[in-house]
């Protein structure tokens, strides 16, 4: 059973296709030039990761299924099924990559490029997704930074805050009763 989320990947994937060969897609004015180098290893390096993802999903399966966790196994499954379609998609980008820059097409292998480049993001949430499912959780080592900004005030001194009422000489008159005058 193919998961929401890969019939959302390839709708997308055909969508952005079929939008770049009536040539109405546009190459973002922001987006930095990437090498034809940068290209290839980049695509490499999502093709495995996303094995990896698969081999991290498939292990997160086993755990479930040997808990005997519908719940979590049909979760896991979805990731991994979603997972799997994104790597056949990061393959099939990554050949068309290789041919369209052996034929300097330039425009076309930027388009898988992003291909590839998006799947690496969506195989990064389905990695996290799944870990999800089964409730692993994030337990390595974190870092917090704070940077105080230079142009604050000092701060107040003990007793002294600007919000602190200021008393008259001799203090406030004693409180009246209630009903008293």
């Amino acid at each position: 059973m193919y998961s929401r989320q890969v019939i959302v990947v390839m709708v997308l994937v055909l969508a952005g296709s079929t939008a770049f060969a009536a040539g109405k897609q546009k190459e973002p004015a922001e987006a930095a030039p990437v090498s034809e180098g940068e290209m290839k290893k980049t695509a490499a390096e999502v093709k495995k990761h996303g094995d990896d993802v698969v081999k991290s999903i498939l292990g997160l399966l086993d755990e479930a299924r040997k808990e005997k966790d519908v719940v979590k196994a049909d979760c896991v499954s979805e990731k991994l099924a979603a997972s799997k379609e994104l790597v056949l998609i990061t393959g099939r980008a990554e050949i068309a990559l290789r041919e369209n820059l052996g034929k300097k097409e330039m425009a076309s292998a930027r388009h898988e490029y992003e291909k590839i480049d998006i799947a690496r993001g969506r195989l990064k949430a389905l990695a996290l997704e799944a870990q999800a499912c089964v409730g692993v959780t994030y337990t390595g080592e974190t870092k917090l930074e704070v940077e105080e900004p230079k142009d604050l005030p000092e701060p107040p001194t003990p007793g002294k805050s600007p919000t602190s009422p200021v008393l008259p000489p001799g203090g406030f008159p004693p409180a009246k009763a209630p009903g008293t005058k």
